[in-house]
């Protein structure tokens, strides 16, 4: 059985660039400092596209950009109202 390597992302825009290329989102955990990660699995040339964003040389399909970008942003918004214990 194969480990799977992580890789955490805090910032919304990258984590949505991520899922839009098709890199597998394993979940999301709250570190310490209280922000939320964006967990995807590293499948070795993940970094490699995130040079590719970083540099503005990244192509994607905008919609699936905008798709990922609401449903972390919902993943965001429910996570905070769950902290606030409005939600269980």
């Amino acid at each position: 059985m194969r480990e799977i390597k992580e890789k955490r992302v805090r910032d919304i825009m990258l984590a949505s660039f991520l899922k839009a290329i098709g890199k597998e989102y394993i979940g999301n955990e709250r570190e310490p400092d209280g922000k939320l990660s964006f967990i995807f699995e590293d499948d070795g040339d993940i970094d490699n596209k995130i040079d590719e964003y970083i540099n503005g040389i990244a192509v994607i399909n905008v919609s699936d950009f905008v798709q990922a970008y609401r449903n972390f942003k919902s993943i965001i918004y429910q996570r905070k109202e769950s902290r606030n214990g409005q939600y269980e």
